[in-house]
């Protein structure tokens, strides 16, 4: 294991585990709509429609359909760093043959924790859970930028 993901760790087993739990709670039954609104917010941005462009209404519903287990393995209180890691290293070798840039990525990883705050104000979950559930949220999703 490289040593930047070290300081990872503290996101993954038991430490957060009610982290999770809750984040799988609140917004796991709401993946499906997730991935869409995802997607219709990428393909307003003009880089992002250019890759998506090129493909076919099959692959961009499997596209989809990925994207949905990805936020359920994000949420998922039983996710290893192993695992993330291994997930974060094809998902990268796939990003960047695909053409996807650093910045449309910065972009999607603000896309999902606005997302995910949003959806958490709208179940009415209280302030410090929320919080919780987003700073592990967005560690996790960071791994995916290193």
């Amino acid at each position: 294991m490289e040593s930047s993901w070290e300081d990872l760790e503290e996101v993954y087993g038991e430490r957060v585990e009610a982290a999770f739990s809750a984040a799988q709670r609140l917004l796991g039954n709401g993946a499906a709509a997730f991935a869409q609104e995802f997607y219709h917010h990428l393909l307003e941005e003009d880089r992002a429609r250019t890759i998506l462009g090129r493909l076919d209404r099959t692959a961009y519903e499997a596209l989809q359909r990925n994207q949905e287990r990805y936020l359920q393995m994000l949420i998922s209180p039983a996710l290893e760093l192993a695992e993330h890691v291994t997930h974060a290293r094809n998902v990268g070798r796939i990003h960047a043959l695909s053409g996807v840039e650093n910045t449309l990525l910065a972009d999607a990883y603000s896309l999902y924790h606005s997302r995910a705050a949003r959806l958490l104000r709208e179940h009415g979950t209280p302030d410090r859970e929320a919080d919780s559930v987003l700073y592990h949220l967005s560690r996790r999703l960071a791994l995916g930028n290193l």
